[in-house]
């Protein structure tokens, strides 16, 4: 056996798996998941009743050379195995179900990747990691370019941990009831893909991803977490197509972002959150788009961010406001429906030179725009129809105009005749000239505005 590398600290670590899609066999051993055209090398065999096969996984790791595969046929492997110092090492399993590799609750990880690269892991349920805080399912240290495959992770603290690892893919895994992070990525640890993975009921995050850049998270799902996915002090990162349902709790969001830049989350559907759908702070150049927001006690909240935008999106049904932006400035929403919230379809508190433009915000019930001591901000081409209140301005400066208010009448029958707008002592808004149809497209196409004598210009823009 070599020396296992005993690691002293609690470094996280993380692996990550190629695209098996196939059904295979090799000798009579049924490969079902994975594609056989990754075996390659000497072929070593674990379990079954084969003369000269292994029974322990380790046994055959330590026994194996760079390049080779490891076929382990379907048991429960009581064992915490180590991969040291190797590179291009397949270890397949027949089936994810029925191949288990138990760390019988040892105060270790169940598998450990050290200073390891091109390995494949493919077809396991891994679980009954050591439970504390130091310890996973699968721990990546110093590795790269590997790929985890169709597994399924379960009674673990964490369930893999990616540290000083980059180029690695997690695909096609399950996460289940872990008490820790599903995945960690972790200090430095770049270009690393989680594909078509499921989460469910995660005590701590589904996906954290932590001072590491480029990382994806793609057309995944997550299920009644604590948090789904954290991003924090990082940069570069892109969400795709990704579910996330019934998340959150009374102290935490489904979705965060803070300190981190150039975030982009993209086709993506939150709903039924208990707390805010996402939450943005103290970052720039975030890029949320083609996503909806159905159903959360908040959709999307922006807070102290800088040069960021909302596109293309829906947000309906929130128990408070649609959309909110606090303290933040060049912030832009644009395109996107903001309808049949409780309070406030979009929400602009304390906020500067911000945009809202071609978007409908309707049916919201006690505002379609709430301005609370802002400034510079321009709301324009938008549809404002059947709010409580049009829009609500409060100590604050912005330009509206070119804007539907539900009827020809614009905003100046408060209410009476479609959206009406309100003031307090303080406020500056500039309405004329409002849009006389409902827009239906940004201007290029003509659209039908009002037009009313100098006089009457100037009487309504209110000081």
């Amino acid at each position: 056996m070599k020396n296992k590398t005993i690691l002293s600290t609690c470094v996280f670590v993380g692996l990550i798996l190629s695209l098996f899609v196939a059904t295979g066999t090799e000798n009579g051993f049924k490969i079902i998941g994975a594609n056989s055209q990754l075996i390659g090398g000497n072929i070593l065999y674990v379990g079954g009743s084969g003369p000269g096969n292994y029974s322990s996984i380790q046994d055959a790791i330590e026994d194996a050379n760079d390049g080779d595969t490891i076929l382990v046929y379907s048991g429960v492997y009581k064992e915490n195995i180590e991969i040291s110092y190797m590179r291009d090492l397949t270890i397949i399993g027949e089936n994810m179900e029925n191949t288990i590799i138990d760390g019988n609750f040892n105060k270790d990880n169940v598998v450990t990747l050290y200073h390891s690269d091109y390995i494949k892991l493919a077809n396991f349920t891994i679980r009954n990691s050591g439970q504390s805080h130091y310890y996973s399912g699968l721990e990546s240290y110093y590795s790269g370019y590997c790929e985890i495959l169709n597994c399924k992770f379960e009674n673990n603290f964490h369930g893999i941990i990616v540290f000083r690892s980059d180029y690695n893919k997690i695909k096609n895994c399950i996460f289940n009831n872990l008490q820790g992070q599903s995945i960690l990525i972790t200090v430095y640890s770049d270009y690393n893909e989680i594909k078509n993975c499921q989460f469910n009921y995660a005590n701590w995050t589904g996906t954290y991803i932590y001072k590491s850049e480029k990382n994806k998270i793609i057309d995944s799902a997550f299920y009644g977490c604590n948090i789904a996915i954290t991003i924090r002090d990082s940069s570069n990162c892109h969400i795709k197509g990704t579910t996330v349902y019934s998340c959150g709790s009374s102290d935490s969001v489904s979705l965060f972002i803070g300190e981190s830049q150039n975030i982009i989350l993209q086709n993506c559907n939150i709903s039924e959150s208990k707390n805010t759908g996402l939450a943005v702070s103290k970052s720039n150049n975030i890029t949320v788009s083609n996503s909806s927001f159905v159903d959360d006690v908040a959709g999307i909240i922006l807070h102290k961010t800088y040069d960021s935008q909302i596109k293309n999106c829906t947000v309906s049904g929130s128990t408070y406001s649609g959309i909110s932006i606090r303290y933040s400035s060049r912030d832009k929403i644009i395109d996107t429906v903001s309808r049949d919230n409780d309070y406030h379809g979009i929400l602009l508190y304390y906020s500067d030179s911000n945009e809202v433009k071609y978007c409908s915000i309707k049916e919201n019930k006690v505002c379609g725009v709430y301005l609370l001591e802002t400034k510079n901000d321009v709301i324009n081409y938008n549809n404002i129809i059947d709010n409580g209140w049009g829009m609500f301005v409060n100590n604050s400066i912005a330009d509206a105009r070119y804007n539907y208010w539900g009827s020809i009448f614009g905003p100046l029958t408060f209410g009476l005749f479609g959206d009406g707008i309100w003031w307090t002592k303080g406020s500056k808004v500039s309405f004329f000239p409002w849009a006389l149809t409902e827009i239906s497209s940004r201007p290029g196409n003509k659209i039908p505005i009002s037009w009313l004598s100098p006089v009457n210009l100037a009487l309504w823009h209110f000081l």
